[in-house]
């Protein structure tokens, strides 16, 4: 639920919309008065992620913006220098289960024989990162309030695939890293069957703002 605060009403509405979107409307009838604004300010540190700005006699508006985490954002609407202002916290949360798969290109294979940092975007999204560097390549995933994790496995070859599954729990997000190795031959010609590697599963909590 949001929670609305504030010393006038502007009718401020603030839902979450689509994947993770935020769709922000208000109505005053005398207006939204001097220096009107809205600012979207994210989650941890309060930092403004987007900002909104009317004129002096603007009687209502709406808006649709995509945050780029998930977790609980501030949306606060402001005039008279800042005087007159209603806010409201929103959880954007995920909704259902999401599964991003990434197979590995000659041109990543490369990367790695070349021994650079190779940053994949099959696994970011909700405040993760992740890279991979070295002979045997980990990746770490994580948010402000989990610890990182670490997957390792193989030099991957082309065909390869990374394949990253998102799943909706209890306050936060579970996460899953899969690596599967295809079948190949070697130089000499001797043939392998492969394999599978799997993170063990990682909750990490939303990233909550600071009231």
């Amino acid at each position: 639920m949001s929670i609305n605060n504030g010393n006038t009403d502007f009718n401020l509405s603030v839902s979450q919309t689509g994947e993770k979107s935020l769709k922000v409307s208000w109505s005053r009838s005398g207006g939204i008065g001097y220096n009107g604004r809205i600012d979207i300010q994210r989650p941890g540190d309060g930092q403004i992620v987007y900002s909104k700005t009317y004129n002096q006699g603007d009687k209502k508006g709406s808006f649709t913006f995509e945050v780029p985490y998930f977790g609980e954002y501030k949306v606060h609407i402001k005039s008279n220098n800042g005087q007159t202002y209603d806010f409201i916290y929103r959880n954007v949360f995920l909704k259902a289960v999401k599964e991003k798969k990434y197979t590995y290109k000659a041109a990543d294979v490369q990367k790695v024989q070349d021994g650079e940092l190779f940053l994949l975007g099959a696994i970011t999204g909700i405040g993760m990162y992740a890279a991979m560097l070295g002979s045997v390549l980990s990746i770490y995933f994580g948010t402000r309030q989990a610890a990182s994790t670490k997957i390792t496995f193989p030099n991957p070859r082309a065909g390869d695939t990374l394949t990253t599954t998102y799943t909706p729990v209890i306050g936060g997000v579970q996460t899953v890293v899969k690596f599967v190795q295809k079948p190949y031959k070697d130089k000499f010609g001797n043939s392998f069957s492969g394999g599978t590697y799997t993170s063990a599963p990682t909750v990490a909590k939303y990233i909550t703002y600071p009231k």
